[in-house]
């Protein structure tokens, strides 16, 4: 899990450091998309990192765990949420640049003539991120669908 979520990281700072750069002559940390990222990040780290405390030390007490967990539910949902938002303010930020800046126009995008159909994609992109969005919530949200203790966990209370 950490390895993936490493990856991830590394990805989103090389698209940090050329994106912007390479693309649309802006500075880093010009727009609200890129300051709700590093918001998220770091949010992310805090929480993995004393969720690792909280969940995996072993000399934590279980009542401490145990009063831990609803918050860390509860911040997981907010960052997943705000993950979800900062991904569709990034698509919109690209589809600003792409057509409004672009050497296309707007024109394109209603026609749905753009070049490799990059119109099409991005909303494809962005109705399957909120319908994935809209699953996640709904399996969270669900409580008969919680981990159930095992019975270690539940000799060991």
């Amino acid at each position: 899990m950490y390895g993936t979520n490493g990856s991830g990281l590394q990805f989103g700072e090389q698209a940090y450091d050329n994106n912007e750069k390479r693309i649309h002559n802006y500075t880093n940390m010009f727009s609200f998309h890129s300051w709700i990222g590093v918001s998220i990040i770091a949010a992310y780290g805090i929480q993995a990192i004393i969720g690792f405390v909280s969940f995996v030390f072993p000399k934590i007490r279980m009542d401490f765990r145990e009063a831990v967990m609803p918050f860390h539910r509860f911040l997981g949902r907010i960052i997943f949420a705000t993950s979800v938002a900062q991904a569709l303010i990034g698509n919109s930020m690209y589809w600003f640049f792409t057509f409004e800046t672009g050497a296309q126009g707007i024109s394109c995008y209603y026609d749905l003539a753009c070049p490799k159909h990059v119109g099409v994609i991005l909303n494809f992109y962005v109705i399957t991120m909120v319908c994935y969005a809209i699953c996640v919530g709904l399996m969270i949200g669900k409580d008969s669908w919680r981990r159930q203790p095992t019975l270690d966990e539940k000799k060991n209370q």
